[in-house]
């Protein structure tokens, strides 16, 4: 008997744990997703701008313009052929008593306008900026511009450096505290310094409140995914990731709308954290997390959950269940869990091989995920929103694609052909013409795709890589030391300001790289995972790239055998058609990435079995089981 058995009782994808999922975690996973990229509104650049003159405020822009502002190009122009206002110094001004031009006809300014151009007269803004922009952001509020025009960039680089700060901090509380505590801790930080960087009177001060929200970022979506998959059984587990991973790219979707419906970037940060309140007042609704409270020994809060999440699903629990449960909960208490830390990773050399191979391969690929996502206001035409829509909707697509992917040929050629594919084409736009900026939209819009579904199959990938002693341990460490890539994001954009593609082709190089490391990690699709130290270090040693082509057929006769088995050991003879799914409609093979549960529908007459799992307790699981 498993705890998991023990959910079947309780209703493991019932009425209560869809309310705990959409009234709390879904909704938390949104605002992740409005958090996560909500700084590129709130930093958005002018279209343009150029010096404020305050006496030749009256004049129309041509006039002062031209009256007041250096050509960008020395060479003579027609004042008709200029393009107003590109063709001139954003940063400088003419020395002028420009309170004497006020008054002059529009005949006398011409012939001022023709002779009183000395460049050596020409000197910085001296009464700020006049902007043409469609969103007041904190770059038109505070003059981040010119001298200053680094600032909007460190300001992205503090709520990077945050992230990585926030993954170790919140994920050791989850570990530590509980779930419940790290959710609701994280949701209160975020809507405190949210409010506050909406309200921050000062760059330095709105600094600050952003390195909290970013300090929240990660978590907010990583612990709530975590918590919601630990409430339901092993083969639902995968529709739950997904489920929580689309609501966080819905988030980032719905960022722009939000930020067009309110281009001022103070109301916009508000609107973003304050509703967030309303998910506070859940403390007494969510619980806590069965399979936390189940490794903690926390019996009497396990059995209390149970009986609560039993009554709202409308199951009765009797006194076999709670019997069952106490023997799972002496077994764990007399169980002696050996400690394992950060060193166990790489004491062994393939252990050690595969850890490498894996942060490297985490690294680069969100380091060129997030950069892209923070890159695309900058490419094409068209206004900021439409741009980071394109670049947010062009995942949801990804999802189902690499679903099918993952199905048919594993982990490791999709992760390595995505990566390979989606480096590729930002590389190529190097080539490309700077006029082309849809062309260049396009391609980055194709490699955006394939980066974001790499990054799927990795989570999936590196989860099942490491052995189950030290699977925490190791995506917390691979994922700390992989969020430092993300820092490097804003200073590799910050590179595009005066050449569009470069950081393009930057991202490209670093996604290459990692798709050809995919290649030297061993496939698990269809495996029996490692569960100790020494069958991990066994686990992939000696197997090739060709053994991905064999596999499969491999794992058709397997199937085939293991479904001739079931149905005989129920007392039925049948014939298996097909080659990994039976080709009958009541007799498919489900497969289930994350927890590998196979089952194998039975025919309504017969009788349960007794035997609930095979392969090592990887298991083959009946519908009879399941549905108990």
């Amino acid at each position: 008997m498993e705890f998991d058995d023990i959910l079947l009782d309780v209703g493991d994808y019932s009425r209560y744990q869809l309310l705990v999922l959409f009234c709390f975690c879904l909704p938390m996973c949104i605002f992740s997703g409005l958090h996560a990229f909500i700084q590129l509104f709130l930093s958005a650049p002018p279209q343009d701008y150029w010096c404020t003159v305050s006496p030749l405020s009256t004049l129309n822009k041509s006039t002062m313009l031209l009256l007041a502002i250096p050509r960008l190009n020395a060479s003579p122009k027609d004042e008709d052929s200029l393009d107003l206002p590109h063709d001139f110094s954003r940063c400088h001004m003419y020395a002028r008593n420009y309170s004497s031009y006020h008054s002059l006809n529009p005949t006398t300014l011409n012939v001022f306008l023709m002779s009183d151009n000395d460049p050596n007269q020409i000197i910085p803004c001296q009464h700020g900026w006049t902007y043409e922009a469609s969103i007041h952001s904190t770059i038109v509020e505070w003059d981040l511009v010119c001298t200053r025009d680094t600032y909007s960039t460190l300001a992205l680089f503090i709520f990077t450096l945050g992230s990585v700060t926030g993954l170790m901090c919140f994920g050791a509380m989850s570990d530590y505290l509980g779930r419940k505590p790290a959710m609701f801790a994280c949701l209160a930080v975020q809507i405190i310094f949210g409010t506050l960087s909406g309200l921050a009177p000062t760059f330095a001060l709105w600094c600050v409140a952003r390195f909290f929200v970013g300090f929240t970022i990660p978590s907010a979506l990583r612990i709530p995914m975590i918590f919601a998959i630990e409430l339901v059984r092993p083969e639902k587990r995968t529709r739950v990731g997904i489920m929580t991973t689309a609501f966080y790219s819905i988030g980032t979707i719905l960022l722009a709308g939000l930020a067009y419906l309110l281009p001022h970037w103070r109301p916009l940060s508000l609107a973003v954290a304050l509703p967030e309140t309303v998910l506070l007042f859940l403390w007494h609704f969510v619980p806590e997390s069965p399979r936390w409270l189940l490794a903690n020994n926390r019996s009497v809060e396990i059995k209390s959950f149970l009986q609560y999440a039993a009554r709202v699903n409308g199951r009765f629990l009797g006194s076999n269940t709670m019997s069952n449960m106490d023997l799972i909960l002496d077994h764990h208490n007399r169980r002696e869990t050996p400690s394992y830390g950060i060193a166990d990773l790489f004491r062994l050399p393939n252990m050690r091989r595969k850890t490498l191979l894996i942060t490297l391969i985490w690294f680069s690929n969100i380091s060129v995920y997030m950069g892209l996502s923070y890159y695309a206001p900058t490419l094409g035409s068209g206004t900021i929103y439409l741009k980071y829509f394109l670049s947010m909707l062009i995942e949801i697509p990804a999802y189902p694609l690499v679903w099918s992917l993952t199905e048919a040929l594993g982990r490791r050629l999709p992760l390595c052909c995505l990566m390979l594919v989606g480096g590729m084409l930002c590389v190529v736009t190097v080539l490309l013409p700077t006029y082309s900026t849809n062309i260049i939209l396009s391609m980055y819009l194709l490699g955006k795709f394939a980066i974001s579904g790499s990054f799927f199959v990795l989570s999936i990938h590196a989860g099942e890589l490491y052995p189950t002693v030290v699977r925490g341990i190791g995506l917390g460490t691979s994922a700390t030391i992989a969020t430092l890539g993300v820092c490097l994001a804003p200073l590799i954009i910050h590179l595009g300001k005066d050449y569009m593609t470069l950081p393009l082709a930057i991202f490209g190089v670093f996604a290459i790289l990692g798709g050809f490391c995919a290649l030297f990690l061993p496939e698990t699709w269809h495996q029996k995972l490692p569960e100790t130290l020494q069958e991990g270090e066994e686990f992939g040693k000696a197997m090739s790239v060709m053994d991905d082509l064999r596999l499969k057929d491999e794992l058709r006769e397997t199937a085939k055998e293991l479904a001739k088995v079931r149905m005989l050991a129920a007392g039925e003879k049948t014939e298996v058609f097909g080659a990994l799914n039976i080709e009958k409609e009541d007799e498919d093979l489900v497969f289930d990435q994350h927890e590998h549960f196979r089952t194998f529908p039975q025919p309504a007459n017969t009788k349960r079995l007794s035997v609930t799992r095979l392969n090592n307790g990887r298991g083959f699981m009946t519908d009879h089981d399941s549905s108990r």
